[in-house]
Protein backbone atom coordinates (compact mmCIF):
# COMPACT_ATOMS: atom_id res chain seq x y z
CA UNK A 1 0.00 0.00 0.00
CA UNK A 2 2.96 2.40 1.10
CA UNK A 3 4.63 1.83 -2.42
CA UNK A 4 1.18 2.86 -4.48
CA UNK A 5 0.70 5.95 -2.39
CA UNK A 6 4.55 7.18 -2.78
CA UNK A 7 4.47 6.06 -6.77
CA UNK A 8 1.00 7.81 -7.13
CA UNK A 9 2.51 11.45 -5.31
CA UNK A 10 5.81 11.11 -7.48
CA UNK A 11 4.04 11.00 -11.07
CA UNK A 12 1.53 13.44 -10.03
CA UNK A 13 3.77 16.10 -9.08
CA UNK A 14 5.64 15.41 -12.33
CA UNK A 15 2.27 15.86 -13.84
CA UNK A 16 0.65 18.84 -12.86
CA UNK A 17 1.19 22.30 -13.68
CA UNK A 18 2.00 24.97 -10.85
CA UNK A 19 -0.48 27.38 -11.79
CA UNK A 20 -1.56 30.85 -9.88
CA UNK A 21 -4.97 29.81 -8.56
CA UNK A 22 -7.91 32.40 -9.76
CA UNK A 23 -11.37 32.16 -7.90
CA UNK A 24 -14.55 33.91 -8.73
CA UNK A 25 -15.67 37.02 -7.45
CA UNK A 26 -19.18 38.00 -7.77
CA UNK A 27 -20.08 37.64 -11.84
CA UNK A 28 -16.95 37.25 -13.03
CA UNK A 29 -15.93 34.17 -14.41
CA UNK A 30 -12.79 32.61 -13.91
CA UNK A 31 -11.27 32.80 -18.02
CA UNK A 32 -12.40 36.64 -17.24
CA UNK A 33 -10.31 37.10 -14.29
CA UNK A 34 -7.38 35.09 -15.55
CA UNK A 35 -7.30 37.42 -18.46
CA UNK A 36 -7.70 40.80 -16.08
CA UNK A 37 -4.25 38.99 -14.51
CA UNK A 38 -2.29 38.58 -17.61
CA UNK A 39 -2.96 41.65 -19.08
CA UNK A 40 -1.35 43.21 -15.82
CA UNK A 41 1.55 40.59 -15.13
CA UNK A 42 2.70 39.67 -19.03
CA UNK A 43 5.69 41.02 -19.94
CA UNK A 44 4.97 40.37 -24.04
CA UNK A 45 1.28 40.21 -25.60
CA UNK A 46 0.78 39.58 -28.99
CA UNK A 47 -1.27 38.49 -31.70
CA UNK A 48 0.23 36.14 -33.95
CA UNK A 49 0.83 33.25 -36.29
CA UNK A 50 2.57 30.06 -35.51
CA UNK A 51 5.19 29.35 -38.17
CA UNK A 52 6.37 26.11 -36.89
CA UNK A 53 9.80 25.65 -35.45
CA UNK A 54 9.75 27.81 -32.62
CA UNK A 55 8.35 31.06 -34.63
CA UNK A 56 5.61 33.03 -34.69
CA UNK A 57 4.52 35.82 -37.35
CA UNK A 58 3.90 38.60 -34.89
CA UNK A 59 0.85 40.33 -36.45
CA UNK A 60 -0.02 42.76 -33.79
CA UNK A 61 2.05 43.34 -30.81
CA UNK A 62 0.03 44.79 -27.95
CA UNK A 63 2.70 44.99 -25.20
CA UNK A 64 6.69 44.59 -24.91
CA UNK A 65 9.52 45.34 -27.30
CA UNK A 66 9.62 43.41 -30.95
CA UNK A 67 11.57 40.21 -30.23
CA UNK A 68 14.87 40.45 -31.63
CA UNK A 69 16.06 36.53 -32.35
CA UNK A 70 14.34 34.65 -35.09
CA UNK A 71 13.35 31.54 -32.64
CA UNK A 72 11.06 33.51 -30.52
CA UNK A 73 10.20 30.39 -28.17
CA UNK A 74 12.31 29.71 -25.49
CA UNK A 75 14.04 26.21 -25.65
CA UNK A 76 14.70 24.12 -22.86
CA UNK A 77 15.75 20.64 -22.44
CA UNK A 78 12.75 18.97 -21.57
CA UNK A 79 9.40 19.11 -22.53
CA UNK A 80 6.76 19.21 -19.75
CA UNK A 81 3.13 18.81 -19.70
CA UNK A 82 3.00 22.41 -18.73
CA UNK A 83 4.37 23.69 -22.32
CA UNK A 84 2.18 25.65 -24.50
CA UNK A 85 2.03 23.47 -27.84
CA UNK A 86 0.99 25.81 -30.30
CA UNK A 87 -0.04 24.29 -34.12
CA UNK A 88 1.23 25.45 -37.16
CA UNK A 89 -0.20 27.81 -39.26
CA UNK A 90 -2.85 28.76 -36.73
CA UNK A 91 -3.50 32.30 -35.17
CA UNK A 92 -2.80 32.90 -31.26
CA UNK A 93 -3.00 35.71 -28.55
CA UNK A 94 0.03 35.47 -26.25
CA UNK A 95 0.88 36.38 -22.98
CA UNK A 96 3.93 35.76 -21.32
CA UNK A 97 7.77 36.65 -20.24
CA UNK A 98 11.27 37.35 -22.17
CA UNK A 99 14.21 35.29 -20.61
CA UNK A 100 17.83 36.52 -20.34
CA UNK A 101 17.86 35.97 -24.47
CA UNK A 102 14.76 37.84 -24.80
CA UNK A 103 12.95 34.64 -26.07
CA UNK A 104 9.26 33.84 -25.15
CA UNK A 105 8.36 31.54 -22.36
CA UNK A 106 4.84 30.49 -21.63
CA UNK A 107 2.45 27.87 -20.15
CA UNK A 108 -0.66 26.18 -20.08
CA UNK A 109 -1.14 28.47 -16.99
CA UNK A 110 -1.20 31.47 -19.51
CA UNK A 111 -3.96 32.83 -20.73
CA UNK A 112 -3.10 32.21 -24.62
CA UNK A 113 -5.72 31.38 -27.03
CA UNK A 114 -6.32 30.24 -30.57
CA UNK A 115 -7.94 33.32 -32.61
Amino acid sequence: MKVIFFSLFIFSTSFFCDCKTIGYINESSREDLLLQDEFKTSEIIFFGKYLGDKNFEIIELHRGEKLKNSHLISEKEQITTCDFFFEKNKKYIIFGLLDEQQKLVTSVCNANREI
